[in-house]
């Protein structure tokens, strides 16, 4: 980590391949998916994340694409939301614009914690279905071309 935030020049590891650059490493990581892995200081893995990052360019697509959280009535504009899978990791979603939404906090602790589902059957389309069972699509707010 300090390697990719430019802080040190500690060479990184390409599964596969072996050490390489500080600069390489950094190169790569630009627009990867980031997983954590915590090592002690002899290099032993203590802890591996179950969760993935985007990229900050995926990250970003997915903020201007959307613009604000997307639950329907909901205007927290996409910088303050977190970009969050439709379809659970955990339940082998893909970290891609095909399953990413920005959500508010809020919002995406009432997707995590209750019965409301979301669906992204195309990129950017979001079918949200209430605990009783309705549904509300939504579609990202075009931007307008002069």
């Amino acid at each position: 980590m300090t390697t990719l935030a430019g802080l040190t020049e500690q060479a990184g590891e390409l599964s596969g391949y072996g050490a390489i650059t500080a600069e390489h490493a950094r190169e790569l990581a630009h627009d990867s998916t980031w997983r954590r892995i915590l090592t002690d200081p002899a290099g032993h893995v203590l802890e591996v994340s179950h969760r993935r990052f985007a990229p900050p360019s995926l990250k970003r697509h997915i903020q201007l694409r959307d613009r604000t959280c997307r639950q329907p009535g909901c205007e927290e504009p996409a910088e303050r939301t977190e970009i969050d899978h439709t379809q659970r990791h955990t339940d082998h979603g893909e970290t891609s614009v095909a399953n990413l939404a920005a959500l508010c906090k809020k919002h995406n602790l009432l997707k995590e914690r209750s019965t409301w589902k979301i669906e992204q059957p195309h990129p950017g389309t979001l079918t949200f279905t209430t605990p009783s069972g309705k549904t509300h699509t939504t579609q990202p707010e075009p931007y307008e071309l002069e």
